[in-house]
């Protein structure tokens, strides 16, 4: 989940919600109106399935399990455009500064460029499913189905 503004962007399935937090807070609702008067609108995701995502300012980047990262501006609620660099399945995303990171089932995490799009680089070295990216202090940790992390200047 994540926060924009006044909503809480969630992801379950093949769904992107908005909710609108203020509509939430409403103490004279009960918890069923509140999960249903809170709803602010639905973003259409894809077929197959979200399994993460990241808010850079007013975008959501959503990677899929159809091997693509979708851009959607938050204020419009539709999608920018999709990005597509892995072979298989997008598992993880994570941002530091200007990079997006991707990692996947095909065993690469790719760096991209949040300007441009392109990816700037390709990471290989897990054996196994990427299932996990994190950034801290300069260091980019990677952990994978291998049951390794591997870290990376």
């Amino acid at each position: 989940m994540a926060i924009f503004q006044n909503m809480l962007v969630s992801v379950c399935g093949t769904k992107l919600r908005q909710w609108d937090l203020r509509a939430i807070a409403a103490s004279n609702l009960s918890d069923v109106q509140r999960g249903e008067l809170g709803r602010y609108r639905s973003l259409s995701s894809n077929s197959t399935g979200v399994s993460g995502h990241m808010v850079i300012g007013h975008n959501l980047y959503a990677v899929s399990v159809d091997n693509a990262i979708r851009q959607w501006d938050l204020r419009s609620a539709r999608c920018r455009l999709s990005l597509r660099a892995h072979n298989d399945f997008v598992r993880c995303v994570t941002c530091v500064g200007n990079v997006l990171i991707t990692g996947s089932d095909d065993k690469t995490v790719k760096l991209w460029d949040l300007e441009f799009h392109d990816v700037l680089t390709t990471l290989e070295g897990h054996t196994s499913f990427v299932t996990s990216v994190c950034a801290f202090k300069g260091r980019l940790f990677t952990g994978a189905m291998d049951s390794t992390v591997r870290v990376w200047e």
